[in-house]
This record gives structure tokens, sequence and C-alpha cells, in this order.
């Protein structure tokens, strides 16, 4: 998968659509289980599972997929082959 930003030039984390779908998928949670727990939109995380769509996160809302996921914010970077 790709990742996408705006272009909006501000520094944000983007995330690309598969490697959520597939860690919400393994643990057997809802998309509205994540939305909840991250404190965005159920429509924010299914856009974030749609190949080619990448929504800004903010710092908070990523450490809380880190959490959730049980990974490290450098495992999830990597994951989503993003640089922080």
């Amino acid at each position: 998968s790709k990742t996408v930003s705006s272009g909006s030039g501000d520094s944000g984390t983007y995330v690309t659509a598969s490697p959520l779908r597939r860690l919400r998928e393994s643990r057997g949670l809802t998309q509205r289980q994540v939305s909840e727990y991250v404190g965005v939109t159920i429509q924010t995380i299914s856009n974030i599972e749609r190949e080619g769509y990448s929504p800004k996160l903010n710092v908070g809302q990523f450490s809380k997929l880190c959490s959730l996921f049980e990974l490290d914010i450098h495992e999830l970077a990597a994951l989503w082959e993003i640089g922080l």
C-alpha cells in the first residue's frame, strides 16, 4: 500500500489504508471500537482503510493506535512506511 498526503504542507502523520484494517481484523475489532478508542469517527476509520485515502492523525490519535495494537510508535511507523 502507499502513503498519501494531502499536500497541505503541515507536519502531520499520514497512514496508509491496508495496515490498519489488517491489524483491526486480526484482533477481532470493529471499526466502531477502533474509532471510539482513538477518538475519531467511524467514517475516518473507514476512510483510512480504503486504499488510496489517508487522513492525517494527530500525535495523540497515532499514540492511541499504537497502544490499541500493542506496538511502539516506531513499529507502527515502520509498518506504515512513514517517517516520524
